[in-house]
Order: structure tokens, then sequence, then C-alpha cells
């Protein structure tokens, strides 16, 4: 029994990881909005009296978050590549799904931060918020390249993929859509 509940921790860990990876882009995309259009009350009350209408409380918040994610994703990545992760088929194809779910609810946050990327490269004065946000993405596609590293390497080892998919895969989740075309690739593999 106590077997059955440290497979289920582990699982729901990973699953964890993947989500609270995802969410750093949104995080960013969230703070821009916030930063450059006009706020409701509640909003405005958030800004004014926890941020202190300084950007840099929330962006400090933001990035703290990514660092302890960063280093957590490190730390599960490792073991799951040394085999420290034992997961059944079905526990790994959740895996998959999800990260492939996390990739595709990335797009719209990567594209807005994009397009706001560019605009900002046409007036000199905002610059160096375009070069913030390319810093931001890739920040945020690191650490999710880092987590499809360990679920690569968990359905390799089950023999889900082979060892040539989970290192074409792997190098995918560090490149721009790549990374979102192997996530839907594996996961519709080791589903049918």
């Amino acid at each position: 029994m106590s077997n059955t509940k440290n497979t289920n921790n582990k699982f729901s860990f990973g699953k964890w990881i993947i989500i609270l990876d995802g969410l750093f882009i949104w995080m960013i995309t969230i703070l821009m909005i916030l930063s450059f259009t006009d706020r409701t009350k509640v909003l405005e009350w958030l800004w004014e009296y926890v941020f202190d209408n300084d950007v840099y409380r929330p962006l400090g918040f933001i990035l703290l978050f990514e660092l302890i994610m960063f280093v957590t994703t490190i730390g599960y990545t490792i073991r799951a590549v040394r085999k420290g992760y034992t997961y059944s088929s079905n526990e790994a194809l959740a895996l998959a799904k999800t990260q492939m779910i996390m990739r595709l609810v990335q797009i719209p946050a990567y594209v807005l931060v994009f397009f706001m990327g560019v605009m900002g490269m046409f007036l000199i004065f905002t610059i160096g918020i375009s070069l913030a946000l390319f810093l931001f993405d890739i920040i945020s596609i690191t650490v999710t390249g880092i987590a499809s590293v360990a679920v690569y390497s968990i359905l390799a080892d089950l023999k889900m993929i082979s060892k040539k998919q989970k290192l074409l895969y792997s190098i995918g989740g560090f490149i721009y859509v790549l990374d979102v075309i192997a996530a839907f690739l594996c996961y519709k593999k080791v589903k049918y």
C-alpha cells in the first residue's frame, strides 16, 4: 500500500512540475498586460497596495518563482534520467499528455510576448523591454525543455519510444514550435 502511495506522489510531483513550469510565460504575459493597460478597481488596489506601484516587485516574485522551478525541475529531471523514478505505462502516458496540453496552452502567451517584443523594437525607448521579453522567452523554453527531457526519458525507459526518438524529442523540446510538435507527436505515438 505504501508503495502505491509513493508511486502516486512522484507521479503527481511530475505532473505539477510540468504544469508549474508552464506558468512562467503566462505570469510574464499577465504582468505585461497589467503594466500597459487600464486596470480595474480590484487590480488598481492590488497594484497600488501590494506592489506599491512598482513593476519590479511582481517581476521579482515571478523571477524567484522561476528560479525555484528551475532548481526543482533540474532535480526531477536528473532523477528521471538516472532511472530514479519508476512509472507505469499509464502514468507515463499521462505525463506525456500533460506536457502536450501545457505546450499548447502556452502558445497564446508566447504569441503575445513575441508580438509585444516586436512592437517594442520599433520604439527606441522600449528596446529594453524587447530584450527583457526575449530573455524571459529563453528562460521559459529552457525550463520547459528540461522538464520534457524527464518525460521523454521515462517514456524511453518503458520502451514506449526509442532512444533515438527520446533524443530527437528532447532536442525539439528546447526549440520554439518544435517543442509543441515534439510533444504532440510523442503523445500521439505513445497513445496509439
